[in-house]
């Protein structure tokens, strides 16, 4: 046990740069096969156990939400394991509902400082429990194939690629677009055919733009400034255009800045390393 009795960690975003939906299980649950990438966007999370059985959970951006996953998540881990109450603290730098793991990183966070201080194991079977996203935030993996519903997680050697990721306003709820998966369906592909030819694709893109029209401004904007490869990370908002070149990445991100400026978009840049 962590003597101090508190812990500091942190979790950062996630980039989808391939996601097929390939069925469902016996209880109705999506299952999927997507290529998952680190992007350095981080949320610091802190946990300082209390004298008492009271948990709570304060943000940084002061916000309160919806469905609050690193909540849920501190409630399973302490009903699991009987543990007293505490005090989570998180440091928001992963935008929300952009589709990069805000959420996931959060309750990840949350299990992670629980782990250290109390001394606690999780398997993947329970890290599914508190998110589809969490068992890939949880592990040290910065590239993986993910499969099943989140709890099959396989590293992929894959090169060097920079991406530039835009997004809006706009907030994309995972249930509501599997949902609507089941109506309008997708635009097809697999992870195979991305680790062999490296286009990048998502099938939930034709529902989250079918809920939310709007979220297509920053595809447009992405081609506008000359990507060629684009695609919507995660359940969405946001769009992701990939390069593996270095001085075509200098060009076309400031491009695409002048675009997302027009469009009033918030837009991000890295390097992502294999």
């Amino acid at each position: 046990m962590n003597m101090g009795m508190s812990f500091v960690t942190e979790i950062s975003a996630k980039i989808n740069t391939a996601l097929a939906v390939t069925g469902r299980d016996e209880r109705g649950f999506h299952l999927i096969d997507t290529i998952v990438r680190r992007f350095p966007l981080y949320d610091k999370v802190g946990v300082t156990v209390r004298k008492d059985d009271e948990v709570r959970v304060a943000y940084s951006d002061g916000r309160r939400y919806e469905r609050d996953n690193a909540l849920r998540a501190a409630l399973a881990v302490k009903e699991k394991f009987a543990l007293p109450g505490f005090d989570v603290y998180i440091d928001k730098g992963i935008p929300s509902g952009a589709g990069i793991g805000g959420s996931s990183a959060d309750a990840a966070g949350v299990a992670r400082c629980l782990k250290e201080i109390f001394g606690l194991e999780y398997d993947n079977c329970f890290l599914l429990t508190l998110g589809a996203d969490v068992p890939f935030q949880y592990s040290d993996l910065t590239s993986a194939r993910v499969r099943g519903k989140g709890e099959s997680i396989e590293p992929v050697d894959i090169g060097e690629i920079y991406v530039t990721l835009m997004f809006g306003n706009r907030v994309s709820l995972t249930a509501s677009v599997f949902a609507a998966f089941d109506f309008v369906g997708g635009i097809g592909g697999d992870a195979e055919g991305y680790l062999r030819d490296g286009i990048p694709f998502n099938e939930l893109e034709t529902a989250a733009v079918m809920l939310e029209p709007d979220i297509l401004e920053a595809r447009k904007a992405l081609s506008e400034a000359g990507f060629r490869k684009i695609t919507m990370t995660g359940s969405g908002c946001g769009y992701i255009g990939l390069t593996s070149d270095p001085e075509e990445n200098e060009r076309l991100y400031r491009a695409a800045q002048e675009s997302a400026a027009k469009r009033g978009l918030k837009i991000f840049n890295s390097v992502i390393k294999p």
